[in-house]
């Protein structure tokens, strides 16, 4: 044999030796492909993992692996498998059980962020490791999905049913009549509409309002120290459905009532913090103290 080549060998297998017992780059973590890894921190009571039509929803803490638990998001999300298979945290999910917590490093470019509804969490370095800690609550498959979906139709549907009720005889005693009554399902009333051209999506407005149950209870007013509320009208989450659409009826000092059923206020949830029960109408005392046409405003 060739010394030189025999030394050759000797080292090619002196270095394959070596990585076969180099280890892992996470230890504790399960490769699962792609760069991604897995750990098993608490096992859960369930017996069988999902299949990929089933839904899975899940306690999600995600941040940087270096950096601290949920920093870059927290909370509850539910997903179909299918959606998110070919991913790390797909190959997860497939491994789990409910009631399992797992941890999975996964780099940023290989997440399911519009999937996950997490778009706007997403970091800009593609490159980052982020560590994702879920919980798994629950593992439906579709027909107790679909047995779900039925039950919760036919609640909202009894409790919107009741909620119109209440309104109706609200109106009736306060004497209003259908005239101002919106396709949408909410009322109008408008005391002063206020300069032309009245408010359009795109427009910077100030508004001053108090919010009311049907029974004349506050339950919001921003005349106090904080003062009115400044923000762009079709922007999302600045305000109620109910109270963007009335503000279209409305121009520079209009002034109006809006009567908000539950669907375009606070929904079957009632609001964050709870003040607002769900399925409650609410009764805003509008006034439009200022409105900017902006270059994005529709025409």
């Amino acid at each position: 044999m060739n010394p030189q080549r025999d030394h050759s060998f000797y080292l090619v297998a002196l270095l394959v030796a070596l990585i076969a017992c180099s280890p892992a780059p996470y230890p504790e973590y399960r490769p699962l492909g792609d760069g991604s890894y897995l750990r098993l921190i608490t096992l859960g009571e369930g017996e069988c993992t999902p299949n990929d039509s089933d839904r899975i929803t899940f306690t999600l803490r995600a941040g940087p692996m270096t950096g601290d638990a949920g920093s870059l998001f927290s909370g509850d999300r539910t997903v179909v498998l299918r959606e998110i298979g070919t991913t790390g945290l797909g190959r997860a999910l497939r491994r789990s059980h409910a009631g399992d917590s797992l941890s999975v490093l996964i780099r940023c470019h290989g997440i399911p962020w519009q999937a996950l509804d997490l778009l706007q969490q997403r970091p800009l370095n593609d490159s980052l490791m982020l560590d994702l800690q879920l919980k798994v609550a629950r593992i439906q498959d579709p027909r107790s999905v679909h047995a779900e979906q039925e039950r919760f139709r036919g609640w909202k549907a009894l409790n919107e049913a009741e909620e119109r009720e209440t309104l109706l005889g609200h109106l009736r005693e306060q004497g209003i009549d259908t005239a101002s009554y919106w396709h949408s399902g909410m009322y109008v009333l408008v005391t002063d509409s206020g300069s032309v051209p009245h408010a359009r999506s795109g427009d910077a407005v100030t508004v001053a309002y108090v919010g009311r149950f049907l029974d004349g209870r506050i339950f919001d007013d921003n005349h106090g120290p904080d003062g009115p509320l400044h923000f762009q009208l079709g922007d999302p989450d600045q305000v109620i459905h109910g109270m963007e659409m009335g503000l279209y009826a409305l121009g520079k000092g209009g002034r109006g009532t809006f009567i908000i059923p539950s669907a375009l206020a606070f929904g079957h949830k009632g609001s964050a913090m709870g003040i607002v029960p769900p399925f409650t109408t609410v009764v805003y005392e509008v006034e439009l103290l200022d409105l900017v046409r902006t270059s994005k405003g529709g025409t």
